[in-house]
């Protein structure tokens, strides 16, 4: 807000200085160059309009100046800086559902990662797994009692967005055993993205691996003998 002294018929010059943001770039002012203030008026209203393009850019700043005061003085401030924020078109990354409900003999499951936003530029995300009531192993040392391979949270559990591209699949492999389980879950999360940020629905999707009702039937036949092998 500008305080002035106003007088009656009070005039006073109005404009931009471009900074980080440019005009007709950027913001695009008016050509009225003065605001003229009536008799018991305190206050008008000059307008900028902010252009947008649909790429994402960090903040950028330009300044609104007044000037020239006629039948009045300049009180403090006579500057007012304007600051464009961007974050509607920022590179967003996430998983579009919260959860996936599996059978444990789906093998590789390819569970959807987006990104929604300014697409313009290649993005990059690390999609890894977390632990819950399901126990995750590495591809090397496949343990028993393991349900699905893991992907730790490093390199090589990196998805990668190429420029224009909105969609990419983080590959997990459930494993499929003959042992009878109730149903289980583990997380997989997004996390340390560059190029974008991690949206807010949603940077975790949970995965349910089922009760394997195949497996529990095959045990009620087994002789009791073969619990304790």
């Amino acid at each position: 807000m500008f305080n002035v002294l106003l007088a009656k018929d009070h005039v006073k010059g109005i404009g931009t200085q471009d900074g980080s943001a440019k005009k007709d770039e950027d913001f695009k002012d008016k050509s009225q160059r003065q605001v003229q203030f009536n008799p018991g008026q305190t206050r008008a209203t000059w307008r900028v309009r902010i252009l947008t393009d649909g790429k994402y850019e960090q903040a950028e700043t330009f300044q609104i100046l007044l000037s020239e005061p006629v039948m009045g003085v300049m009180e403090f401030p006579a500057a007012a800086t304007v600051e464009i924020l961007d974050p509607s078109d920022e590179s967003t990354v996430f998983f579009p559902e919260q959860i996936h409900s599996v059978e444990e003999d789906v093998g590789e499951l390819f569970i959807p990662v987006h990104r929604s936003g300014d697409i313009s530029q290649e993005l990059m995300v690390v999609c890894y797994t977390q632990q819950g009531s399901a126990s995750g192993t590495i591809p090397t040392t496949v343990l028993s009692y393991s349900d699905y391979i893991s992907r730790p949270e490093e390199h090589g559990s990196v998805l990668r967005f190429d420029k224009g591209e909105r969609e990419k699949r983080c590959l997990v492999v459930i494993i499929d055993d003959s042992l009878y389980e109730g149903e289980e879950s583990f997380n997989v999360t997004l996390s340390l993205p560059v190029g974008g940020r991690l949206g807010i629905h949603y940077p975790t999707t949970k995965v349910n691996i089922l009760e394997d009702m195949d497996d529990g039937k095959a045990c009620l036949r087994c002789p009791p003998s073969s619990y304790f092998q």
